[in-house]
């Protein structure tokens, strides 16, 4: 495909450039007006060709009192606030008709932009959602003013009514919104100490907590402890980035400890949660349930500019840049396990693995003003494969949210529980990453289901382990790997297949040049067509139905009713020349006691649910082991709230060791450094 840019494209393009460099290296002593410019000249860089045809078309379709037919600014909505499309589309026509902005010489991008405001003051929209009232639009608001400060008086009075008094107060992003508006405002007013006030309550939150914000392992937590990396998190980051851009060089610039807390977060947290410029599911919340959330885009602005600061970490700001943009697939390439979060995630050349299973340390994800409507399973043990990056946003709207990959579904069970905090049941939870080896080990409790379940990375890719599992009186049925289905690439045995199928251990099929195996139980291949819509599963932010239709694949096992000691286990493995390829790893046990695999390499991954000896480790108690010829990591799933010590025996050595507690419980300890 080619690209031909027109003359005055490559003006602009030219324009920016000057105005992104010259704002960037505009002297301290400027303060407040550089915030301004520093902050228009980012919205400049961000609008694309898409961006700006979209700009035009607004104006152009502009009705004469300044509304669009399609937008209603009576809208009093708790979830997609319509007016809040409104102003957003006025704070776009702003930026392309500001300083350097392709329609700064527009007379009818401006009276666009003054009838749009005036509209705004004549209706003065409210929503039921303080977030819409208090943050949504007075985001759009500040931005408007830094961008076109040259707006005839009254509508500039308008954009500082709708601002209002832009008072600083909550916690986590929430703050960071909030002081951001803050620090905007008083940039506008020239008011400098007012700006270092907003300055350093956005700095407040870049500091490692327990509560809502960023924690100890690099993970984010919003509304209590749930795991909101890629939602609440993702937003963190780039607003603290882009504040750490817009201060460099001036006197409310960060820290270089504040600096660490913002690399600590994205590059050492969120950067483990990408793919191809998509985020994973798992750290997603009920934003998930939104579609178009799940890209990365805007937050490459945030890598490239941080990398041009310089510093030791620059490298890693470019290439996250370049990974949010999708020019990369991943950052990092192998597994970690966030303690803090009970979240893990893989990275192999060919796919990604994110896990997501809640304990009562942390939250199950919340379903609130109408979304998320099948969050029941989404924090017990969801396993997200993913190659182009994309595997999730195709299958959102259409997947069976009772077979969830890596779930237990008891039949019947209700799949939406509604509400912010929705606990977990399960106190046995805990994991290690290191190098390209994971282990992560959970026990499964929601109402009468139990399963004791553990992931392990590997060489070749992933493996699952699931025993235990059990109830009184219901079916159950465990699911593995679910993806889109790609065309007619399904095969077995080196045929082609297209319909469903069943699976004894030790058979396999290939999909999308990764191979599904059958370790333990007799699986069923479930090829479909299914449809649905993003509405039905998040009304609240698609308030109309459009149906979507996708083919789906997905492996299952069936149990039956009442299982009571039931055991499975399944791995995906990426395909090399061997097709299916060979397993060059061992399963050592699958019981409620341990499970175990041992790699090609002789690393050995084990979950201990109790006292007992594997492969010549032995623990006196409850613990997560990643043993190899270098070193021995001990991690402790149960993280009882006070002091715990284990004592582990390594090849008749023995090891005499006090746990993390605190703020660091959970996290792995090295034998021989404790």
């Amino acid at each position: 495909m080619s690209i031909l840019l027109h003359h005055s494209d490559l003006t602009i393009m030219l324009l920016v450039m000057v105005l992104i460099m010259s704002a960037r290296l505009m002297p301290a002593a400027e303060g407040p007006a550089a915030i301004l410019q520093r902050a228009h000249a980012w919205d400049v860089e961000r609008l694309t060709p898409k961006r700006i045809h979209q700009v035009r078309e607004w104006i152009a379709t502009q009705v004469d009192d300044g509304t669009w037919p399609d937008l209603d600014l009576t809208h009093g909505g708790q979830a997609a606030w319509q007016p809040l499309s409104y102003i957003g589309r006025l704070r776009w026509i702003a930026v392309a008709s500001g300083r350097g902005g392709p329609l700064a010489e527009d007379a009818g991008a401006t009276q666009a932009l003054i009838r749009g405001l005036a509209a705004w003051q004549r209706t003065l929209p409210r929503s039921s959602n303080w977030w819409y009232n208090d943050i949504g639009a007075p985001q759009q608001a500040v931005n408007i003013l830094a961008s076109r400060p040259d707006l005839p008086p009254a509508a500039l009075e308008t954009l500082v009514a709708i601002v209002g008094p832009a008072r600083i107060g909550r916690t986590g992003q929430n703050r960071v919104w909030l002081a951001s508006i803050n620090l905007m405002l008083n940039a506008y007013h020239n008011r400098p100490r007012e700006i270092g006030q907003a300055a350093r309550a956005i700095t407040s939150t870049l500091s490692l907590t327990t509560g809502e914000g960023p924690q100890h392992d690099g993970s984010f937590h919003q509304h209590g402890a749930q795991f909101y990396s890629g939602g609440y998190g993702r937003a963190w980051v780039h607003d603290t980035g882009y504040w750490a851009a817009l201060l460099h060089g001036t006197p409310w610039a960060y820290s270089t400890d504040q600096t660490r807390i913002l690399e600590q977060t994205t590059l050492d947290g969120l950067g483990w949660m990408m793919r191809s410029g998509l985020v994973d599911p798992a750290c997603m919340g009920r934003e998930a349930a939104r579609a178009g959330a799940h890209g990365m885009g805007h937050l490459a602005l945030v890598g490239r500019s941080l990398a041009a600061h310089g510093g030791e970490r620059a490298a890693d700001w470019q290439r996250f840049a370049a990974v949010a943009d999708g020019s990369e697939a991943f950052l990092h390439g192998g597994a970690k396990h966030f303690w803090r979060s009970d979240a893990s995630f893989l990275h192999r050349t060919g796919f990604s693995v994110g896990i997501l299973a809640a304990t009562t340390r942390t939250l199950r994800s919340e379903s609130i003003n109408n979304e998320h409507l099948f969050n029941a399973l989404f924090a017990d043990g969801a396993t997200w494969i993913r190659r182009s990056g994309d595997e999730f946003h195709r299958l959102a709207p259409i997947i069976d949210w009772s077979a969830l990959p890596g779930t237990v579904y008891q039949g019947g069970e209700a799949l939406h529980r509604r509400g912010m905090t929705i606990r977990a049941e399960s106190t046995f939870g805990g994991g290690i990453g290191s190098g390209h080896h994971l282990v992560h080990g959970w026990d499964l409790v929601r109402g009468d289901t139990r399963a004791a379940q553990a992931w392990f990375g590997i060489e070749q890719g992933l493996v699952v382990l699931l025993s235990g599992i059990a109830h009184p009186n219901r079916s159950l049925a465990v699911t593995g790997p679910v993806m889109p289905a790609s065309g007619p690439g399904l095969q077995q045995n080196g045929q082609a297949i297209d319909a469903s199928m069943q699976m004894e251990a030790g058979q396999s099929i290939i999909h999308d040049d990764l191979a599904w195996l059958a370790l333990d139980g007799t699986w069923t291949i479930e090829r479909s067509e299914r449809e649905g819509s993003w509405h039905r599963i998040n009304p609240g932010m698609h308030p109309h139905e459009q149906p979507l239709t996708g083919e789906v694949l997905a492996m299952r096992s069936h149990l039956g009713r009442a299982p009571s000691d039931a055991k499975v286990a399944w791995a995906v493995l990426e395909v090399d020349d061997e097709r299916p390829p060979k397993p060059r790893f061992t399963v050592l046990a699958n019981t409620p006691q341990i499970q175990a695999v041992r790699d090609a390499d002789g690393t050995l991954m084990a979950v201990f649910r109790e006292a007992g000896e594997i492969g010549g480790i032995v623990v006196d108690g409850p613990a997560i082991v990643l043993h190899n010829a270098e070193r021995t990591l001990i991690a402790d799933p149960t993280r009882p709230g006070g002091d715990r010590r284990l004592t582990v025996t390594v090849n008749g050595t023995v090891h005499a060791i006090d746990l993390p507690d605190g703020a660091i419980a959970g996290s792995p300890l090295t034998l021989g450094t404790e």
